[in-house]
């Protein structure tokens, strides 16, 4: 299925980003200026150079590709797909039957990301990833 992305006329209401790169470094860093409530408010994992977080008060950083809910799909707050979201969430489910939703579809390059196993952010395993460069 071919998916080309257009403008969204009203931007989704954020509550999922991913960062990559310096990004997600200066995202870990933000995250850690954060108190101990902000950060509990937080559900994230984190991979080499990346980081996934989710909720209701996410950190703004340059860089970042924020997510919004667009039916069963995580999708850029500002993109919608060419082809209907009820289509392309049961396509994914049909192709990627190991994926448990919800799923991210994040762009440049693209990229699916379940977002099932966020869990809390801990301050010391953020601080051991900040740590070792990833």
């Amino acid at each position: 299925m071919n998916i080309a992305w257009r403008t969204r006329e009203a931007p989704l209401p954020a509550n999922a980003a991913i960062a990559r790169g310096a990004a997600a470094r200066a995202l870990a860093e933000r995250l850690d200026a954060l108190s101990d409530e902000a950060l509990k408010a937080i559900r994230g994992a984190a991979g080499n150079d990346l980081i996934v977080i989710a909720g209701d008060q996410l950190p703004w950083i340059d860089g970042i590709e924020y997510l919004g809910r667009d039916d069963q799909l995580l999708l850029p707050t500002t993109l919608s797909p060419t082809v209907p979201v009820p289509l392309l969430a049961r396509a994914i489910a049909f192709r990627h039957p190991d994926l448990p939703p919800p799923v991210a579809i994040v762009t440049a390059p693209d990229l699916l990301v379940s977002l099932a196993a966020l869990a809390p952010i801990e301050r010391t395993t953020l601080r051991l990833w900040m740590e070792r460069g990833r």
